[in-house]
């Protein structure tokens, strides 16, 4: 049997049935996985290396004091993958990492379902008569070995499968003993989790043999993939487009209900335009709690006892979004419109871009977004890692965060838009950037390291975001025509989502030329926090250099 990883419609379905049949012996043999270490007839596995008392593993201390572990040979992660590997005895195993709690296999561990639990008790007992070694590790030690995968907290370091040379003359004695071989061969299949879910297949429909091909194997983790990475950003800009479009479309719908239903003027300072946004915020407030209550269990590094599986909490959110449709399709009517010429509305386009105004808000739009873009890889290991924010605490702020940008809403709102703009923006962002690099830098190097220092940003940090987006949009409002507004709000929204697009690309060029990885960022060493200051400098020093871009628009609606 011959799989191949080459886009051809006859091999990808042959690999597709192949794991669809194992995954339904899988069902009917109701066998723990034990990933690839329960396949004892596949040659890949052929070397059986008994057990061996292992070395004393090397741990790296950080300036926090803790003990971060050192992988010898490679790192399995997983209650049942952990004990279908110390069951099967297949491999050197050089030491056991378990979360602290969960050394004591008389005590259920917190956070673990009954047949998990039951497991862990196993693992504890296999460890204890191979004479493993057992580390009580933190959970945010096991996070960095896994790179952030669900471990449940145990890990095993244990030494790599080898595989075995093709012998064609084994083929031959299979043979002679009146027994056909089975042998599935794997050729230019890359996908980690494609190959895992062959072999298990195989394994169950009993193959005797897999051949991997040499060339076009299984690729490793690219060590320098913070700079190769950013050509993939740019396709982020193509995918944009559709959620400009439906945003723009949003917005016109949001304007028509108000002036066919609520009696508004276009333009005007209606009550049903503003009140629309509130809402949207408010939806937003009700995604991060229910976020903050379904995902903070032990899989997303939290410490509830429950967790939503992430296929679950999207089609809730998938089903609650839908819901609207069928209200908007059976509770709204549209008249019908004349028809517009196309060369009429070309000709007021080409008008709207001979404007100053319009070229100013969008060169604003590009330099500010593609500068204020730019920001540090290591924002997020430096939350988790330093300063120990919690999934729950991390919900609530952007919760908090959603509030606060209600009431700034309804600041604008009341003020009536005659609000200096420029100063509005420029001081509440040159004020925010201040407290934040004040609170990333005492992160960094260690004076302070407090989750709720880290959060507590964000909340102030949406007043202003919020505030700069409606002023946009009143901008663009007074800048357009009536008929050509739909037209500019969509430009801009398309230059954004490119500016965003250069600034990820800068930022991941930029963070390349600095050694920031995870494990570099567990050790916490003085060279580590310097080249972390200096990705944020830069940010902060770019992210202030967007402010004044700000320059390029009115400065008040009555000034366009």
């Amino acid at each position: 049997m011959y799989v191949s990883g080459k886009n051809n419609s006859g091999t990808n379905q042959l690999s597709v049935n192949v794991a669809m049949l194992g995954r339904r012996l899988l069902r009917a043999n109701a066998r723990p996985l034990g990933a690839l270490d329960a396949g004892v007839g596949l040659r890949f596995l052929s070397d059986k290396k008994r057990w061996k008392r292992p070395a004393r593993p090397v741990l790296h201390t950080t300036a926090s004091g803790d003990k971060i572990p050192q992988i010898r040979g490679e790192p399995l992660y997983g209650v049942h993958s952990v004990l279908q590997a110390l069951d099967c005895g297949h491999r050197e195993v050089h030491g056991l990492y378990v979360r602290e709690g969960r050394t004591d296999a008389a005590v259920p561990s917190k956070g673990l379902k009954g047949r998990d639990d039951e497991a862990i008790k196993k693992i504890a007992v296999l460890a204890q008569e191979r004479n493993i070694p057992v580390h009580p590790t933190s959970k945010w030690s096991l996070n960095y070995v896994t790179g952030d995968k669900p471990h449940q907290g145990v890990v095993l370091d244990a030494a790599p499968l080898r595989l075995q040379e093709f012998e064609p003359q084994q083929l031959e004695l299979a043979e002679h003993h009146g027994r056909a071989p089975v042998i599935l061969a794997l050729d230019e299949l890359q996908d980690p989790q494609n190959l895992g879910a062959i072999l298990r297949s195989a394994h169950f429909l009993g193959c005797n043999s897999i051949l991997l091909s040499e060339r076009n194997k299984l690729a490793t983790i690219n060590s320098s993939a913070p700079s190769h990475g950013a050509i993939y950003v740019m396709l982020m800009a193509i995918g944009s487009i559709g959620f400009a479009l439906a945003d723009v479309a949003a917005e016109e719908l949001t304007k028509e209900l108000a002036l066919q239903y609520f009696q508004e003027i276009p333009n005007d300072d209606g009550v049903f335009y503003n009140r629309v946004n509130e809402f949207r915020f408010v939806s937003v407030l009700v995604a991060f709690l229910f976020m903050a209550l379904g995902m903070s269990g032990l899989d997303y590094g939290g410490d509830f006892d429950f967790t939503i599986d992430y296929n679950t909490l999207m089609l809730i959110c998938g089903i609650v979004a839908a819901l609207p449709t069928p209200l908007v399709w059976l509770c709204i009517s549209e008249k019908k419109r004349e028809r517009q010429s196309f060369t009429a509305c070309g000709l007021h386009a080409w008008a709207l871009f001979q404007n100053h105004a319009t070229n100013a808000v969008i060169a604003h739009r590009f330099a500010a977004g593609m500068l204020a873009g730019i920001s540090a890889t290591a924002v997020n290991p430096i939350a988790f890692y330093w300063a120990e924010v919690q999934p729950m605490n991390d919900n609530v702020v952007s919760i908090m965060a959603a509030v606060a940008v209600i009431f700034a809403l309804s600041y604008v709102k009341k003020r009536g838009w005659t609000i200096n703009y420029l100063k509005v923006i420029v001081v509440a962002n040159a004020i925010v950037l201040v407290l934040d690099a004040g609170a990333t830098f005492f992160t960094i190097w260690g004076v302070v390291r407090s989750q709720y220092m880290w959060i507590g940003l964000p909340v102030v940090e949406a007043l202003p975001s919020s505030v700069g987006y409606l002023i946009s949009t009143v901008i663009i409002e007074e800048v357009a025509e009536p008929e050509t507004i739909p037209l500019l709000k969509l430009v801009v929204s398309a230059v954004g989502f490119l500016a965003l697009s250069f600034g990820l690309t800068l930022t991941k060029h930029i963070n390349s030329l600095f050694n920031l990885s995870n494990q570099n960022l567990l050790r916490d060493t003085t060279r580590v926090r310097t080249d972390a200051s200096i990705t944020f400098a830069i940010a902060y020093v770019c992210q202030f250099a967007s402010i004044a871009w700000i320059c390029a628009v009115p400065r008040t609606a009555d000034a366009v």
